[in-house]
C-alpha cells in the first residue's frame, strides 16, 4: 500500500512538471511574458568572500515585438558572506583589534534582456536569451565582537555621546551635539590635555603627530570610507567622498570645537595648520584652570564609557 502511494505521489509530481511548459505559454498581458526565479551564486577570482550563496533572486519581464523576438529588462539581486573567525590584528606595537568578521559582497545587476523564441507557437518553448546591463556591487566588513588590548588603549569608533552636567569637583568632558562619529578615543584625547598641561597660556599647538598615531590614521581612514553614506558618517564639512587620509584632522579640528567640560566650551578657537601638521587651540579659561588645577578629569566618549584621562 505504502509504495502505491509513493507512486501517486511521484505520477502527480511528474504531472505538475510537464503541466509547466504550457502554463508558460499562458500570457498576462498580450505578447508579454514575466519571470521571477530564485538563483544560486559563485563568485569567482577572488578570497573577499568566495563561498556559494542561495541568498538571490531574478525578476525579468519582456515584450514580443514579433512573434518569435522579445525586447525586456531585468533584475537581480545577490548577497554573498563568509565568516572569519576571530582573530587578533595587530595596529601598533602597544595595541591590537580581537574581533571576528563577516565579509559581504551586494550584488544588483539591472539591465536589458533579449529573448529568441524558437517555437512560439508550441506548448514547450525553448528560446536563447541574452541580458547586457550594468552592475552595482558594495564590499563590507562587519566585525561583530571588539576587545583592547593589555595595554588599555584600543582603536574604536563609538555611535553615541552625551553631555554630562553637574559639578562634583571633578572636570567632565563630553561632546556637546549628537551630530557624527566621534574620532577622538580617550587615548588621544589625553596627550591632547598633556599638550595643555605643559602649556605656559592658554593657547597651545598640539602637534599631530604626537596624539594621531600612524597606525590610527590608517584604521580612522578605513572606517570612515567603509561606513561613508550611512548614519552618523556624514560629516557635512568635508563635501568630497572617497575620504583621504588627511580628511581625519579637519573631523578632528570640528570634534575639537564641539567640547564641553562640565556644560562650558573646551576651546574658544581651533585651527588646523596643515602646513605645519599642527592644530593651534585658545583654551576657554574655566577649561584651562581645570586642566592645570585639578588631578581628575573624566572623558565622556560614548554612552557607555567613560574614562579617566
Amino acid at each position: 500500500m505504502k509504495k502505491i502511494y509513493k507512486s501517486i505521489k511521484l505520477i502527480a509530481l511528474l504531472v505538475a512538471c510537464l503541466a509547466i511548459p504550457s502554463l508558460a505559454g499562458a500570457q498576462v498581458v498580450k505578447n508579454m511574458y514575466f519571470n521571477i526565479d530564485w538563483q544560486i551564486n559563485s563568485p569567482f577570482s577572488q578570497d573577499f568572500s568566495d563561498k556559494t550563496s542561495g541568498w538571490g533572486a531574478h525578476a525579468e519581464a519582456g515584450y514580443y515585438v514579433i512573434p518569435n523576438f522579445s525586447v525586456g529588462a531585468f533584475i537581480s539581486y545577490h548577497t554573498n558572506n563568509k565568516y572569519i573567525d576571530r582573530q587578533t590584528l595587530p595596529v601598533s606595537s602597544t595595541s591590537a583589534i580581537t574581533s571576528d568578521q563577516q565579509h559581504s559582497i551586494f550584488q544588483l545587476p539591472f539591465g536589458a534582456a533579449f529573448r529568441y523564441n524558437v517555437a512560439p507557437e508550441s506548448q514547450f518553448q525553448p528560446y536563447a536569451g541574452v541580458q547586457l546591463g550594468a552592475s552595482y556591487s558594495e564590499m563590507s566588513t562587519y566585525m561583530n565582537v571588539i576587545l583592547l588590548s593589555s595595554s588599555s588603549e584600543g582603536y574604536e569608533i563609538c555611535d553615541r555621546v552625551i553631555q554630562w552636567s553637574g559639578n562634583d569637583g571633578r572636570g567632565h568632558i563630553s561632546r556637546s551635539k549628537i551630530k557624527d562619529m566621534c574620532i577622538m578615543p580617550p587615548f588621544v584625547m589625553r596627550d591632547i590635555l598633556k599638550v595643555i598641561r605643559a602649556s605656559e597660556t592658554a593657547e597651545a599647538v598640539i602637534p599631530l603627530w604626537e596624539v594621531i598615531p600612524g597606525e590610527y590614521e590608517e584604521y580612522a581612514h578605513q572606517v570612515l570610507n567603509s561606513n561613508a553614506g550611512k548614519k552618523g558618517f556624514s560629516y557635512r564639512y568635508i563635501s568630497h567622498r572617497p575620504f583621504r587620509s588627511g580628511d581625519i584632522y579637519w573631523i578632528m579640528e570640528h570634534q575639537l570645537q564641539e567640547l564641553k567640560v562640565d556644560g562650558r566650551p573646551c576651546f574658544e578657537k581651533v585651527s588646523l595648520m596643515t602646513d605645519e601638521a599642527t592644530i593651534h587651540v585658545t583654551c576657554s579659561e574655566y577649561f584651562f584652570w581645570c586642566c592645570k588645577e585639578l588631578e581628575t578629569i573624566f572623558y565622556h566618549y560614548s554612552e557607555n564609557h567613560v574614562e579617566e584621562l
